[in-house]
């Protein structure tokens, strides 16, 4: 057992079995003292509960839990870089995530006689099984011709032609010249992974748009991105990698970044995870270290500092919500799902803390939204959903 899967065991232990480990506890709780208040105080309140009053209850969660805990677990992995950090970032990213999980496997189990009379009352229309998105998009290109892709793990390549991840071609009408340029776009409900002639790998969000060249010339990589999108730019100090938002203009030399700039949303987002960009917005040409955030509004850009992992769970296929309201989320919920939400004024600024697999199907999401706030009434109509409180 490695050291995350010994912390997440350890904090299960603790909610679940009851049972007091003198040495693992005092380690543990030294390490929850440095976390944010709010975060300890969930875990205080979990901690607190007596949730396992309900054991048949609880050993039917478990039972179908159990698959979704370990694809959980290995999102989180990948998000927190396991064996790539020291020591002590490591345990404070898998003192995060472990805590990720247990909203994801915990909460069902705190509030389970609230969830079964939710399931059962008149707050949601009973209606068909609301999936996740998935990996989907459409490739148009500088002739006219538009290429639904094939949905594949990896996405497409662009190397001495395109290409899926797995080798096979992309059936084009004709030979394209490396001067065209090309757009991806992925439908609402959508994501999708394209690795560019220069080695760059672009992980598109649902509902995004990207614009670029089959092969990059000149003295410059020059894309432009509608949407949110995770980047991995091949390092190429001679010829800098450029992208151009709605806000600005973000300049790269060899890094990893998310942006979040739909067209719908006044701020735009560009989050520096590893590297060093530099945010070009007209006024000021601030730049950017690892953890920090620039935040533009077309007029100006200020930065902060932030935890970078929640603002890329979204690529490993979570949702991690910090204390957001419910419109901000609903947003992000909208898109993957491909459904309509609409929000009455009494239940806009209700804060949401947690995560779940964005794979779950949407009857999850409602579970979460109403261990949260159980006043919030929830109805559903195909796929338009209306909150209220």
């Amino acid at each position: 057992m490695n050291d995350f899967e010994k912390l997440v065991s350890t904090i299960f232990s603790s909610l679940f079995a009851k049972k007091d480990k003198p040495a693992d506890q005092s380690s543990l709780e030294d390490e929850l003292g440095k976390l944010p208040p709010e975060t300890r105080t969930i875990i205080e309140q979990l901690e607190a509960k007596d949730i396992l009053q309900e054991s048949a209850a609880y050993s039917r969660f478990k039972k179908a839990n159990d698959a979704r805990r370990a694809t959980v677990l290995r999102h989180i992995r990948e998000q927190t870089g396991e064996g790539k950090r020291s020591n002590t970032i490591a345990f404070h990213r898998y003192l995060t995530a472990a805590c990720t999980i247990i909203s994801l496997g915990v909460c069902s189990i705190l509030f389970m006689p609230k969830l079964n009379d939710s399931h059962n009352s008149e707050n949601q229309t009973a209606t068909h099984t609301i999936e996740p998105g998935g990996s989907k998009a459409t490739l148009t290109l500088g002739d006219g011709q538009v290429i639904q892709l094939d949905s594949i793990p990896g996405g497409i390549v662009i190397d001495q032609g395109l290409h899926y991840a797995d080798g096979r071609p992309v059936q084009l009408g004709a030979v394209q010249p490396e001067n065209m340029m090309a757009t991806l776009q992925t439908p609402r409900g959508g994501e999708y992974i394209l690795t560019l002639s220069d080695g760059s790998r672009i992980h598109m969000n649902a509902d995004s748009k990207l614009t670029y060249p089959i092969s990059f010339h000149g003295n410059t990589r020059e894309v432009t991105l509608h949407g949110e999108a995770y980047f991995e730019i091949a390092s190429n100090k001679e010829k800098p990698f450029h992208v151009h938002t709605k806000h600005n203009e973000i300049v790269v030399l060899g890094t990893h970044f998310n942006i979040r700039s739909y067209q719908e949303e006044t701020l735009s987002y560009v989050t520096l995870v590893e590297g060093r960009v530099r945010l070009q917005d007209g006024f000021h040409n601030p730049e950017l270290t690892p953890g920090m955030q620039g935040i533009s509004d077309g007029t100006a850009t200020r930065i902060r500092s932030v935890n970078v992992e929640d603002f890329i769970s979204w690529k490993n296929g979570l949702f991690v919500f910090q204390n957001e309201n419910l419109e901000a989320v609903a947003a992000k919920i909208s898109r993957w799902y491909d459904i309509d939400i609409e929000i009455a004024p009494s239940a806009r600024q209700v804060r949401i803390w947690g995560g779940l697999s964005k794979y779950d199907t949407f009857d999850k999401v409602l579970d979460i939204l109403q261990l949260i706030d159980n006043d919030l009434i929830i109805n559903i109509d195909g796929r338009r959903v209306h909150i209220m409180k």
